[in-house]
């Protein structure tokens, strides 16, 4: 698992899964399901899309970190490494509403307190990990001088 969890493994891991991200999200314009289809072809892939949104905060908070020293991406990764997974179950429960086969509350409430679930779970995400980065930043570059 260590070998897993190296910047540039993390990166193409990233890279890899935001290819998947698109791919779904545009299965209809690829061709990898026909054009006007509705049904079982584009609601497979908008619950693979679903799956791998989560993954775009981590591709971006891993090129931030890509270019800093290895202490800085190994303290952010240590929150992220359970912050991904809990994003992703969280996400699936709020898109997955029972119309659409899922286990969510997409459909109990609307798609205004669905947003606002997202602003909260993405922004507490992208809050710890920013203060991560930082704080651990700031406590490298004060201890070399």
């Amino acid at each position: 698992m260590k070998n897993l969890l190296t910047k540039k493994a993390v990166l193409l891991i990233c890279v890899a899964g935001t290819i998947l991200f698109l791919a779904a999200l545009f299965s209809r314009e690829i061709g990898l399901c026909p054009p006007y289809s509705r049904g079982d072809c584009s609601d497979t892939f908008d619950q693979v899309a679903q799956i791998f949104l989560p993954i775009l905060l981590p591709l971006i908070f891993s090129l931030i970190t890509y270019k800093m020293r290895e202490e800085v991406f190994e303290h952010w990764i240590k929150f992220a490494i359970w912050g991904i997974p809990v994003l992703i179950v969280l996400t699936y429960l709020i898109l997955g509403g029972a119309s659409n086969g899922g286990l969510g509350i997409g459909s109990s409430y609307g798609s205004s307190f669905d947003a606002l679930l997202f602003i909260l779970l993405y922004g507490t995400f992208c809050s710890i990990s920013i203060y991560r980065i930082i704080s651990k930043y700031r406590k490298l570059k004060h201890s070399d001088k």
